[in-house]
């Protein structure tokens, strides 16, 4: 881990083997966050797609989508074996769902 321009050399010795094991504790959190976030990784199911690449989040994770004046979460349990779907709540107003093709809905505020 970089550390900012300050030299903890000047602090007493149990203050920079504080300072040292928070470091690496760091390193260590955020090496695990990125092998958390490898598509590959069983332990998630829910993957970001920005387009250029895919990152795993963290199991069951919830997403909130920010629509205009309403927030959507979307949640994916994977505790719930028997119910292999989404749950999409609506937060402040009631939802609007399209169907487009037999794969593909539209959701939404109402128009």
């Amino acid at each position: 881990m970089s550390r900012p321009d300050r030299d903890i050399r000047i602090l007493p010795q149990w203050a920079q083997q504080y300072i040292e094991r928070l470091e690496k504790d760091v390193d260590s959190w955020k090496s695990k966050a990125l092998a958390a976030a490898s598509v590959g990784n069983l332990a998630t199911n829910v993957v970001l797609c920005d387009g250029i690449e895919q990152r795993g989040l963290p199991p069951n994770s919830t997403i909130l989508f920010v629509l205009g004046e309403s927030r959507i979460e979307v949640h994916h349990d994977r505790g719930d074996i028997k119910r292999n779907r989404l749950t999409v709540r609506s937060l402040g107003t009631r939802l609007f769902v399209h169907p487009a093709a037999a794969n593909t809905i539209y959701v939404g505020e109402p128009e």
